[in-house]
């Protein structure tokens, strides 16, 4: 915030479904309890932060679960990029929904991971991009498709160059354009790969004015 960061180019992001089994949902909360927490991430604007979220189907759990994801994850990294982009610092900011299957990542003897819905059930997943980035799927895990594999090249070229020059885009690739305050451009990594003008931006903007920097 201050701009004592080393003055280097950044690139950072988050999945759709971060809090996927690394959150509990607390499922003992109650209305009272809900309508507490919202005032706190909210202040005045709780109902039109409830209105960003599909609330009539969650339970106040399930509500506060999404909401604390994305206060810690996503807003985290916005902020973040916004730090870094405000102090002149060349920022890529990305957002990958794109749902890779499920596995047992530490455990490459036991990868089979049973979920209820299906290898696919878990959404794009908090670690879900590693095995992308890396270029390591058929190696790890089970269940991928050339869809996966179109997208960790695609990732891997990104993350290449940016090692290489401090800017991801190259020839053939969908151009990414850098983050900005006033933009938000995020990459979206899916079968499309797009720059898009921020991601969950007014939920995220609410959160900012009930908690500024």
């Amino acid at each position: 915030k201050v701009g004592e960061q080393s003055k280097i180019p950044l690139m950072l992001g988050f999945l759709a479904n971060e809090g996927y089994e690394l959150f509990p949902v607390n499922t003992a909360l109650t209305e009272p309890e809900l309508k507490t927490f919202l005032g706190y991430v909210a202040g005045d604007r709780a109902d039109e932060l409830v209105g960003e979220y599909d609330a009539e189907n969650m339970s106040p759990g399930e509500l506060q679960h999404a909401i604390s994801t994305d206060l810690f994850m996503a807003y985290g990294k916005r902020q973040w990029a916004s730090y870094h982009a405000d102090a002149g610092q060349e920022t890529y900011l990305y957002f990958m929904d794109h749902v890779p299957p499920a596995f047992h990542l530490y455990m490459p003897e036991k990868p089979e991971l049973e979920l209820p819905g299906g290898p696919r059930s878990a959404g794009a997943y908090h670690s879900g991009d590693l095995a992308l980035v890396f270029g390591t799927v058929d190696k790890v895990g089970l269940h991928w498709t050339e869809q996966d594999r179109t997208l960790s090249r695609l990732m891997v070229r990104y993350w290449t160059n940016f090692a290489k020059t401090g800017d991801p885009n190259g020839a053939n690739l969908p151009v990414w354009l850098p983050f900005s305050s006033e933009t938000a451009n995020t990459q979206r990594l899916d079968d499309n790969p797009v720059t898009v003008p921020g991601i969950r931006q007014a939920a995220l903007t609410i959160m900012a004015e009930a908690h500024p920097p």
